[in-house]
């Protein structure tokens, strides 16, 4: 046999036991399995956001899709997420971590507009307890809170020392405006210009 007719059998060999190795079953054990997050299929809202240069972004995680510090001492965090609940079920969440009372009705939000839809301000300050941290005094927060979705909502909060908290406010405030859909078609009725008044 020729040698090159033993490299066309040897390659033709190769590419047979490829082929077959392709058709392997893989079994998934609950060990091998995550939480679903907005890149998975059951969440499909993408959002491009513009931060301002002087925030450090660090990697998402599965409550924390976009992920910054700021300020002198990079103390103050910037988190959005998507979660599920109801608008006002999040901002009393976020009060209680500063010890507020809980807030009635909605009515009592402040409001901002959020990918051109209407969102309701939260703000807070005081001694600042967040999720399994101690105690910090003299804290701030400035969050925002919008519906998107049948269920979902988009929310961006600011926490930190308040004078740094006050400082970056106006950042803040740009960010939340610079915020917009990467697809119109994701953006949803209620939010889509043509239903607007203006």
């Amino acid at each position: 046999m020729s040698r090159l007719a033993t490299i066309a059998l040897t390659s033709l060999s190769l590419a047979l036991n490829s082929c077959r190795e392709q058709n392997r079953e893989i079994h998934i054990t609950s060990e091998n399995t995550r939480d679903l997050t907005q890149y998975d299929t059951q969440f499909t809202l993408s959002i491009k956001d513009h931060p301002p240069l002087e925030w450090r972004r660090l990697p998402g995680t599965q409550f924390r899709d976009f992920n910054y510090l700021a300020g002198t001492n990079e103390d103050v965090e910037i988190v959005v997420g998507i979660t599920k609940g109801k608008v006002l079920q999040n901002a009393n969440r976020w009060l209680g971590q500063f010890g507020l009372t809980p807030l009635p009705n909605e009515q009592f939000l402040g409001n901002v507009t959020i990918l051109e839809g209407r969102g309701y301000l939260v703000e807070a300050e005081g001694s600042y307890a967040g999720m399994g941290s101690n105690e910090r005094p003299n804290y701030s927060l400035v969050g925002a809170i919008c519906p998107i979705g049948k269920d979902s909502l988009l929310t961006i909060k600011m926490t930190g020392p308040t004078a740094e908290v006050q400082r970056l406010r106006s950042d803040f405030d740009q960010y939340l405006s610079s915020m917009e859909y990467m697809d119109n078609n994701q953006i949803p009725k209620e939010h889509r210009r043509e239903n607007s008044s203006e």
